[in-house]
């Protein structure tokens, strides 16, 4: 009796473990995008995929590079899996740089086209199976984002 609770129990337990998916969401699939830098993995870079077709832009698709410079891209912030279509692909990496020691500015360090949808020559075509892509960012470019920006250290500091 015990023994079936416990295999009762467990099944009950992964039937819950599935991704309720909303309502029109399409079928997504696994893509694998690599991004580097000359060839070596960049990391923590902001990865957006934005649908060429107009139906499909409801199903936004973002990611953030780990270490390996692998992004785990994700449907609408929470689905593994990007639907099939044609996509752009954006990359951004933000940095600060210090210009004194109450202000800094923020940075983009990748070719400001890669971080705009109208200029990005990036792009992907997601079909059913597998998708794997490598994109490479080119050198390092420093291009601010924004004005003169206070550090919080100034409002705790007294």
């Amino acid at each position: 009796m015990t023994k079936h609770l416990i295999l009762l129990s467990a099944l009950l337990v992964f039937a819950g473990c599935g991704q309720n998916m909303p309502d029109g969401m399409p079928k997504l699939y696994p893509c694998q995008i690599t991004v580097t830098r000359d060839g070596q993995p960049f990391a923590m870079a902001s990865v957006k995929l934005y649908p060429v077709e107009p139906q499909k832009k409801e199903w936004s698709t973002t990611g953030l590079t780990g270490t390996n410079g692998v992004v785990d891209l994700r449907t609408n912030a929470n689905y593994r899996g990007i639907p099939a279509g044609k996509y752009k692909i954006i990359v951004v990496k933000e940095d600060v740089e210090d210009i004194d020691k109450n202000f800094y500015y923020r940075l983009n360090t990748v070719d400001p086209n890669l971080g705009d949808m109208e200029s990005t020559p990036l792009e992907i075509e997601i079909k059913s199976g597998k998708n794997k892509q490598t994109i490479d960012v080119g050198p390092e470019i420093k291009t601010r984002i924004g004005g003169k920006l206070r550090k919080f250290t100034e409002y705790t500091e007294k």
